[in-house]
């Protein structure tokens, strides 16, 4: 079977969905289940040939380059007429949307809805053009995906989508090199990984931040994620206000190796997101054997369980509270690590890779 993918998010720096996409090829490239097919990553620019090696034993993988910005206009003509052309079986959108004007059978992964369910947190032209291609795209594909149970109720609730259209199918995770060290007190690295939105609530970080300076002086706050909120947030500005710009760093960008680096540093990852379909970078801070504070939402429960600790996102002195606590009390940290492993049991992105094949082959010979 011929299967396309928008595989977009692989050129340049690869965060979520660039993640997502190049963890599924390169296992279907190395797993027999999936030898019988050829997928076509198409792309808007080159993009490193890495997926595969040539001795692959599972889906022969292949690259189409179609030149142009990789914007929505893209997508609807050029890569529309490159699917028309191609003879492609079945086609996957990993990131909210489809090319409309095309026969082919179609899978599409919604990884949230927040723009949908907070408009507000986006600017209008944005909100607008990501409403209308999602809504598209839940219009003419053949089977959703969606990475959580929350999700899928979002899906039901605000797009009134069937459940028996929607199929939730985990994230996978990248496991990172335990930290080596094994008192909190030999570092005080507070570490948060991810695009800086609104609802994640940075601020009220830094704030929290700047009280735990108080206590432990040997602290420091790494903030990785290029900022994308809106209403504009000035972290720098804030930084400065609280008194606390010496200690904080601000990254747009880490990769893997850099990454790794900061996990295994990392005393404790404080992640106050109030809204998200999965929220992958605490379990793969977990997997690095760093406890995690995170919002106390209905999709956090559902993810990390009793693995992470919760509070409310907008209350910076509970926030430092619960820093605090992490860092000094080894017993509490303790026992977050050792629950962390049942929860990251249920993320493999081998179990992703299959059920999602499995989903897109389900599909193949359907009618739009």
């Amino acid at each position: 079977m011929n299967i396309g993918i928008d595989a977009r998010e692989l050129a340049g720096h690869a965060t979520g969905v660039g993640r997502y996409v190049s963890n599924l090829c390169r296992l279907w490239s190395s797993a027999r289940y999936a030898s019988e097919h050829n997928i076509v990553l198409y792309t808007h620019k080159p993009i490193a040939k890495t997926i595969a090696n040539p001795q692959s034993i599972g889906a022969n993988i292949s690259y189409a380059t179609l030149p142009g910005r990789g914007d929505a206009w893209w997508e609807q003509t050029r890569l529309a007429m490159a699917i028309n052309r191609g003879h492609i079986d079945v086609f996957f959108g990993p990131a909210y949307s489809l090319p409309i004007g095309t026969t082919v059978p179609s899978v599409v992964t919604l990884h949230d809805l927040s723009f949908f369910r907070r408009p507000d947190w986006f600017r209008f032209r944005e909100g607008l053009r990501r409403r209308t291609l999602t809504q598209q795209a839940v219009r003419v594909a053949n089977k959703i995906i969606t990475v959580s149970e929350f999700s899928k109720q979002e899906l039901v609730e605000l797009l009134a989508v069937p459940q028996s259209r929607i199929q939730v199918i985990y994230n996978g995770i990248t496991p990172f090199n335990l930290r080596t060290l094994d008192s909190p007190s030999d570092r005080h690295l507070i570490l948060y990984v991810g695009s800086i939105f609104n609802r994640r609530h940075i601020p009220a970080l830094i704030s929290a931040f700047s009280q735990v300076r108080q206590t432990i002086r040997n602290s420091e706050l790494v903030i990785v994620g290029s900022n994308r909120t809106y209403p504009r947030q000035d972290l720098d500005l804030l930084a400065r206000h609280e008194g606390v710009q010496d200690c904080v760093t601000f990254l747009d960008y880490a990769a893997e190796a850099s990454l790794s680096n900061l996990y295994r540093r990392a005393s404790v990852f404080v992640f106050l997101s109030e809204y998200e379909g999965f929220g992958m970078t605490p379990l793969e801070a977990m997997t690095a054997g760093v406890p995690v504070i995170v919002g106390d939402t209905q999709v956090a429960h559902e993810i990390y369980r009793n693995a992470a600790y919760y509070v409310d996102v907008k209350h910076p002195v509970k926030i430092a509270q619960s820093i605090v606590k992490l860092l000094r009390e080894p017993a509490v940290r303790k026992e977050l690590l050792s629950n962390a492993k049942s929860s990251l049991s249920r993320f493999t992105w081998t179990t992703t890779a299959r059920q999602t094949l499995a989903t897109i082959e389900s599909v193949a010979g359907q009618q739009v």
